[in-house]
């Protein structure tokens, strides 16, 4: 006997196995691990982020992932590496039978020299030209020349000149050479060049910026009015002349350190000489506002607002740097209102010890730390804010090839004492100054 099956009994059976095996085949999809739904991560240009969500009942999904709305990859998986600093949203969704996935991610991208600081080097005079390194705090390296590697076939200095001074303004790194050396800007976050005053003829020193799209540039002349925009030297401003180094901003006055006068404290508003104090070899800010001078055996304490002083004896020298200038070595914090400085002698590439001054001579009468008895300060001292960490510059004493062995301290600006760490490196840079992006 043949049995006949009607096509209408034939669907509902297949209709029936089709469901039941959803049912048990396509459970809701989770995400369990990985980079998590609403993450907010940092990398900088030319790092990879890979993004890697872990996703349980995952079968026969599909990917689609988007980099602030544009359509980048259909993977379950994100190779992340960026070109340019911003910030990004990512969102990746899922779809399955079982149902759908959304996450979304902020990335954060630093610029290529953005999470680090910069080593300004004044060169080898007469042998080589001056270039900056930077020290990535995600590695703990430091990278040579660049400016050099940024800027194919360019050069900050010539041989004749050395490079001395380095200062981030509105985003922008200037950074200054001696000796009809040039004044060159680049951005301070990828290095690459955007504009140069020549030098020719001219011995620029240091360079403060006051407005936007304008700055104050020391010399051996005096001081000179600069447009950041378009990189050109305006007149000559105020009655001081001679060589003028050191530049800082307070208030509204500009603090200048004059190499016959000592301290200069001048009107923002036109330039005119308010104050001055015989003697001072450089300062810093502290985060109350005060500008603190130092320079033979006195420190001021100087209120930006009304010029009020209060004076410290010192039970050493403080000595300058005028026979092979560099900026002065004295920092101070920013989260107490204290200062840091060097004891050398009268020329640079000499002393060990550094101290830390808040108001309190007696903190004068021992040291706050000290590099080792075969190193010798070389340039000045910067505060790392990012880290509260002392960053000491050094090269080992006794010059000629000794030179070529620098050492990098750290010390914990809380606690002093022994360093924190300390990084050795090889070349003939003899530093001048540390340059921080923030």
């Amino acid at each position: 006997m043949k049995i006949h099956y009607s096509l209408c009994t034939v669907a509902l059976a297949l209709a029936l196995v089709c469901s039941c095996k959803k049912d048990d085949t396509y459970p809701l999809p989770e995400v369990v691990g990985g980079f998590e739904n609403e993450g907010s991560y940092n990398t900088s240009v030319g790092d990879s982020l890979l993004l890697h969500p872990q996703i349980t009942n995952n079968r026969n999904m599909v990917f689609q992932w988007t980099v602030n709305g544009e359509q980048t990859g259909k993977d379950s998986i994100l190779n992340f590496k960026p070109a340019e600093r911003g910030l990004y949203k990512i969102a990746l969704k899922g779809i399955s039978k079982g149902g759908e996935i959304n996450l979304l991610y902020e990335i954060n991208v630093l610029g290529k020299y953005e999470n680090g600081f910069y080593i300004i080097n004044e060169g080898w005079f007469g042998h080589g030209v001056g270039t900056v390194s930077y020290y990535n705090y995600k590695t703990g390296t430091l990278t040579d020349t660049v400016f050099v590697k940024e800027n194919s076939g360019k050069s900050i200095t010539g041989a004749g000149s050395t490079l001395q001074y380095g200062t981030i303004y509105d985003n922008e790194l200037f950074l200054v050479a001696k000796i009809g050396g040039n004044i060159v800007k680049t951005d301070a976050y990828s290095m690459k060049e955007k504009g140069r005053v020549n030098g020719t003829g001219s011995n620029w020193q240091a360079i403060v910026g006051t407005s936007k799209g304008n700055a104050v540039v020391s010399s051996a002349k005096g001081l000179y009015l600069l447009n950041t925009s378009t990189m050109t030297i305006g007149n000559a401003i105020g009655t001081e002349k001679g060589l003028i180094a050191d530049l800082y901003q307070a208030g509204d006055y500009i603090f200048a350190i004059s190499q016959s006068k000592g301290l200069l404290i001048i009107n923002k508003a036109d330039y005119s000489t308010a104050a001055t104090i015989p003697g001072m070899i450089g300062c810093a800010i502290t985060p109350d506002g005060n500008v603190w001078a130092i320079g033979g055996t006195k420190i001021f304490k100087i209120n930006s607002k009304t010029l009020e002083t209060s004076e410290y004896a010192c039970p050493f020298r403080i000595n300058g740097s005028w026979g092979a200038w560099h900026p002065a070595s004295v920092t101070a914090s920013t989260t107490e209102n204290a200062i840091f400085f060097e004891k050398t002698g009268s020329f640079n590439g000499t002393g060990t010890e550094v101290y830390k001054f808040s108001g309190d001579v007696s903190s004068l009468n021992s040291p706050f730390a000290k590099i080792d008895a075969n190193k010798v300060f070389y340039g000045s001292l910067g505060y790392d804010k990012t880290n509260n960490l002392l960053v000491v510059l050094s090269i080992q004493g006794g010059w000629r090839n000794n030179s070529e062995n620098n050492t990098l301290y750290f010390f914990d600006a809380a606690k002093g004492g022994t360093p924190a760490k300390t990084l050795d490196y090889k070349g003939f840079h003899f530093p001048s100054c540390v340059v921080f992006q923030n």
